[in-house]
């Protein structure tokens, strides 16, 4: 879709490392992203860049690669940017305050995306974060979508799934001559059985 700029927001960040490890393995290795974050979990890990690392990093380069950008929701609520008392993440935000004291603009996300969408974002709290990043578009994830899907939250055209047989079928009938995103995934074998009536 074009996409430059995207910020992964999580109520888990014990998975940052699963984002971070996922992004080297299936997209990382070509070099059209780079996978920035600031949260401590990341820090050291091969391919994380912190946000002023990846600014000084691509500052003279002529093709800027595009940013996959990784925070928790705990660490976004803690910014005074988006409620909290901490000053970071202040480029995350639609507008800040610069240390002289000027208003300055923050990244414009063209997607934000929101996993484990189903744990505990349908917060006031969380809601005033949200509404203070800029983006072109949202995206939530979610393995357990049921609550939100109940609660008439999404329209049926805003709702799509994918599950594990839809990602063999790919993996196996991939069709194109690019790069199959599909090809590494391991190989899924499903078992029914049935209980007797004892």
């Amino acid at each position: 879709m074009g996409f430059e700029r995207v910020l992964i927001v999580t109520n888990r960040p014990s998975i940052a490392n699963s984002w971070a490890e996922d992004f080297r393995k299936f997209i990382g290795w070509r070099g059209e992203y780079c996978f920035v974050s600031d949260t401590d979990a990341l820090k050291g890990k091969p391919g994380v860049m912190g946000r002023e690392e990846y600014l000084s990093a691509t500052a003279d380069q002529e093709k800027i690669p595009g940013m996959i950008a990784f925070e928790s929701l705990q660490g976004l609520k803690g910014s005074v940017y988006f409620g909290g008392d901490s000053d970071k993440l202040s480029w995350m935000a639609k507008e800040y305050t610069d240390k002289r004291g000027k208003k300055q603009k923050g990244v414009e996300f063209d997607l934000l995306i929101i996993d484990e969408a189903q744990e505990g974002i349908d917060t006031m709290r969380t809601d005033r974060a949200f509404r203070n990043i800029q983006r072109k578009h949202t995206l939530y994830l979610s393995g357990t979508p049921f609550k939100a899907l109940a609660s008439g939250q999404f329209s049926e055209n805003q709702i799509f799934n994918w599950s594990y047989a839809d990602e063999q079928e790919r993996k196996d009938n991939w069709a194109g001559d690019e790069y199959n995103p599909y090809e590494a995934l391991p190989r899924l074998a499903m078992y029914t059985y049935q209980l007797s009536n004892m």
